[in-house]
């Protein structure tokens, strides 16, 4: 329940654009794997996200999944709406994938999404296929 509770935190503080605020959620060593930005440590993904969206709406989680096996990890099914800094709106369902430190901070988010409606309004840098 507490992780469910972070997690909670988390968007709460996206849609707040609070980015002190969440770093304090975050082990100093957090990484995001993400699949249209790759993987990044925590501070430069979530400067990169507020950078590129201009505002979230609304992250709606739908479900959350544990396993007894792995209790440090809490996986969830998601819903974000969000406007881009071109003002384009988007809406996406997503799984994202939280591994927390014995601490009870984030040390790790998987990113699920698909990418294919949006990759090329959403992020016009290098992808990660231009690099094989």
């Amino acid at each position: 329940m507490l992780h469910e509770k972070i997690i909670e935190k988390y968007y709460a503080l996206l849609c707040e654009r609070d980015l002190n605020g969440l770093l304090t959620i975050f082990s100093v060593e957090a990484t995001v794997e993400h699949p249209i930005f790759g993987t990044m440590a925590i501070e430069g993904f979530l400067r990169k996200l507020l950078d590129c969206a201009k505002s979230h709406e609304q992250l709606s989680i739908t479900n959350f999944f544990t396993c007894e096996t792995q209790p440090e990890r809490v996986a969830v099914f998601m819903m974000a709406k969000f406007t881009a800094t071109d003002n384009t709106k988007f809406i996406e369902n997503a799984v994202h994938i939280f591994d927390f430190t014995q601490e009870n901070l984030l040390k790790k988010i998987i990113v699920v999404i698909d990418t294919f409606p949006f990759r090329e309004q959403y992020y016009s840098g290098p992808r990660k296929s231009d690099s094989i």
